[in-house]
């Protein structure tokens, strides 16, 4: 029996031997992944350049005798909103005229200046110019300048009136009426050509 035993292990070594032979020798390596990519995306929309918070002002009351005898003087303060969602590098400049009642009627000169008792808030990346004071005039002045803003912007100004001493006025009230535009840098440059 030992020799029947012998003779079959030896005969199914030798079988198994054939086999291993005969599958081919191939390897893997023990963490070999593949990949592949996925693109996503997400559609960002422009927005618009606006403005707002533009509001009616009072330079309050004052009469003949004092204009004539001291002059009058007076500030109100004005905050206008820009909103520039555009979502771009472009520039957009405010100015402001007036239709020229003030000076017209009363002999007055409106001016506005920066408020530096009330700072501006800008958007991120936002350069804002302004300078310390412009006079107002039935033309568009510029008032601010921003390069490349995206986002809300508080500005601040003081709007002053300034009637000279000894001036003869009538005795009423007067109404001037500020514009303030909001435009792209290159709209106001190629309006000054």
């Amino acid at each position: 029996m030992n020799s029947k035993f012998s003779v079959a292990s030896g005969a199914l070594l030798t079988g198994l031997a054939v086999i291993a032979l005969a599958v081919p020798n191939t390897a893997y390596a023990a963490d070999a992944g593949s990949s592949a990519d996925s693109n996503t995306t997400l559609n960002v929309t422009a927005g618009t350049l606006d403005l707002a918070g533009t509001t009616d002002g009072d330079f309050g009351e004052t009469s003949v005798s004092t204009i004539h005898n001291s002059g009058f003087t007076s500030s109100i303060s004005e905050a206008p909103v820009v909103t520039d969602y555009r979502g771009g590098d472009g520039a957009w400049v405010l100015s402001v005229k007036s239709n020229g009642t003030f000076a017209s009627q009363l002999g007055a000169t409106l001016s506005v200046r920066d408020n530096g008792s009330a700072a501006d808030s800008s958007a991120s990346g936002a350069t804002l110019t302004k300078p310390s004071a412009t006079t107002i005039t039935t033309a568009d002045s510029a008032v601010t300048t921003a390069s490349a803003a995206n986002g809300k912007n508080d500005l601040k100004y003081s709007v002053g009136l300034n009637i000279a001493q000894g001036t003869n006025v009538k005795a009423q009230s007067y109404t001037d009426t500020l514009t303030w535009t909001l435009g792209t840098a290159v709209e106001q440059g190629e309006g000054s050509n």
